[in-house]
């Protein structure tokens, strides 16, 4: 009996956070945030720094919308910024009086945020979560990079209801080396729907507080029976097994082990439409995968 070895050297983005979240919060903080809320930790953490505050009741409200003016807010505490008060106001619904003046300003000075072209910021109006990603990617100091795209590149559910405006900006939210914007249940983009305080709390947390970084490379041997090393259930297993630790660019994995596409990717490869094959060459049985790129991209 002998055994066969496949190597494969990854060249990855590994994805990272920087802080380890190592403090010790009080439990029950919120009566409806517990610690099974996916957003627990980031809202735990963005409360802790002063970022955002519950209500009077006691309560966080996680799904309640966020306005334009309350995000910039956030953004200019997260940030830690110089509040400053210009004499004459930017936008002319954002008075010297208005009780976010400074935050907006401030969040303008630092080139964050922009107004509409008749001279608004529409303060009141529920941040949509396209503006959310503009406004996380302007922070990032990515909003050149993001005008390359004139179509979205974004593996999930509503991508074409992306505005074209928005094109970029969600593009790279959803970058494995940003993730500055989250999916909604059934992979939902939801461009255009109002961002929910849980939504800002998780955009803040990985666009400023612990943001993903890059690593090096990854190493990875499959050792199997050679009658099993190529079958498909073996590679599945082998990727998600690789997926589960770290995110590659090419193929991803959801939280219940289903493989799909990543931005660059256009296919899932499988025996039926034959870019998954098993051949002989040799004496040896070996393995190809096809993947397709979408237009515009080159592998390297």
């Amino acid at each position: 009996m002998f055994r066969k070895v496949l190597a494969v050297t990854l060249a990855l983005l590994l994805v990272f956070g920087l802080g380890l979240w190592g403090r010790a919060y009080a439990q029950g903080k919120f009566p409806d945030v517990s610690e099974n809320h996916w957003a627990y930790k980031y809202i735990t953490r963005m409360v802790e720094e002063g970022i955002i505050k519950g209500f009077p009741d006691g309560t966080f409200k996680p799904e309640a919308t966020v306005t334009r003016e309350q995000f910039a807010t956030m953004i200019v505490l997260a940030k830690k910024l110089t509040l400053v008060s210009p004499a004459t106001p930017t936008f002319k619904d954002v008075s010297r009086t208005r009780w976010s003046y400074k935050f907006v300003e401030t969040a303008v000075k630092a080139g964050y945020v922009k107004g509409y072209p008749d001279g608004t910021f529409k303060p009141a109006n529920p941040i949509k979560r396209e503006e959310l990603a503009a406004l996380m990617i302007a922070v990032l100091g990515k909003t050149d990079e993001a005008k390359k795209f004139t179509k979205p590149v974004v593996f999930g559910n509503g991508v074409n209801e992306v505005d074209a405006w928005a094109a970029g900006v969600v593009t790279l939210a959803y970058r494995p080396d940003i993730q500055v914007l989250n999916f909604r249940p059934g992979r939902k983009i939801a461009p255009r729907d109002p961002a929910t305080r849980a939504e800002c709390a998780y955009s803040i947390y990985k666009g400023v507080i612990s943001p993903p970084k890059r690593g090096g490379k990854v190493v990875v041997a499959l050792e199997q029976e050679p009658d099993t090393l190529f079958s498909l259930s073996t590679s599945m297993l082998a990727a998600s097994e690789i997926l589960s630790m770290v995110e590659a660019g090419a193929v991803r994995r959801d939280p219940d082990g289903t493989l799909y596409p990543g931005e660059a990717v256009l296919n899932i490869p499988n025996f039926k439409d034959g870019t998954l094959k098993v051949y002989e060459e040799n004496g040896e049985k070996k393995m190809k995968t096809t993947f397709y790129l979408r237009p515009g991209l080159k592998y390297n």
